[in-house]
């Protein structure tokens, strides 16, 4: 079994460190580092480092393209990227020392030409199941808007399953198109408020909203930052509390969760909702599941505890794994 994960507007994530930002001032980095990002392919970097056979997908162009393709290479993560003319874009996130806050520049990134649409959706036509394709970030200029929707119906028809994991505006249009199963999804506290059109203030509220999705798809999760997350599958709910750990930066973490989850569900062979729905039936059902939560709150956890756009390594999800914890409410 595989795991596809599709960046649609990858980067290349530099980050450093400052001691004190002052405006109108030159401020000088160190530490700095380049890593390759975006939801997907941090969730793909993520599943290698846990044994999983992953394909990353996306538009890729220029020199940044190129270094992307190399980096995760060296991550063991393989590449079906469709070349474009447009130059992927650099992010850019600076740590400072002082207060350990973080400051976050995202790109707008390339527009994307109908000729490179077509040569992308032929890659995705050419995807073999059993597996998992992860649909993961925003979309670039040129993309159209139900574009995630129209590639999850391409996977669906090689019988692959869909995990989504978007920005709230792009959720209408993937969850509205009530032809396309989702097996999993996993928004923010902030996607999932967006989505509901209201704040959610109380964890009963957060349940709610988290029900109202799970009704929806297979396996829904709402992650909390460091509170941890909720699980449902379907009127069933779970908490999870992550590992206390120093966190020393967030980007990622979600992405780490998304990535941990899929390999574990590919691991139990679940990759359709009718599989999802077979284990559910066995004795075993409950205990599997609440271990694949746990994989992903421990990743989760191994990210926010890494340096700057740095993911969770192997050895420390695995440490963290035993110390996350789950409660069926």
């Amino acid at each position: 079994m595989k795991l596809y994960t599709w960046t649609p507007n990858p980067a290349l994530d530099l980050s450093g460190h400052v001691k004190g930002i002052v405006p109108n001032e030159k401020n000088y980095v160190f530490s700095s580092r380049r890593d390759p990002g975006g939801n997907g392919i941090n969730a793909a970097r993520i599943a290698a480092r846990l044994g999983t056979d992953v394909e990353s997908l996306g538009f890729l162009g220029g020199g940044t393209g190129d270094e992307i393709i190399q980096l995760l290479h060296d991550e063991k993560v393989r590449g079906r990227f469709t070349q474009i003319l447009g130059l992927t874009r650099t992010n850019v996130t600076v740590t400072d020392d002082q207060d350990h806050r973080q400051t976050r520049l995202t790109f707008p990134g390339p527009a994307i030409r109908p000729s490179e649409i077509r040569s992308f959706l032929g890659e995705v036509k050419r995807l073999k199941a059993p597996g998992i394709l992860v649909i993961g970030g925003s979309l670039p200029e040129g993309c159209p808007r139900d574009f995630h929707s129209q590639v999850g119906h391409l996977a669906q028809e090689k019988s692959i399953g869909i995990a989504v994991d978007v920005p709230s505006k792009f959720m209408p249009a993937i969850l509205d198109d009530r032809s396309l199963e989702i097996l999993f999804i996993k928004p923010n506290l902030t996607e999932l408020q967006e989505w509901v059109h209201s704040p959610l203030k109380t964890d009963s509220q957060i349940r709610d909203a988290l029900r109202k999705l799970a009704a929806r798809v297979g396996i829904a999760c709402v992650s909390l930052g460091k509170e941890g997350a909720y699980f449902a599958i379907g009127d069933r709910i779970w908490k999870g509390t992550p590992p206390d750990v120093r966190v020393r930066g967030t980007v990622g973490a979600g992405d780490s969760m998304v990535g941990a989850m899929c390999a574990r569900l590919i691991r139990h062979k679940i990759t359709l909702g009718s599989q999802l729905a077979q284990i559910l039936r066995t004795d075993r059902g409950t205990r599997v599941m609440e271990s694949i939560f746990r994989w992903g709150l421990a990743a989760g956890a191994a990210t926010a505890g890494s340096e700057g756009t740095t993911l969770g390594k192997a050895s420390e999800i695995k440490k963290l794994y035993p110390l996350a914890n789950i409660t069926e409410l």
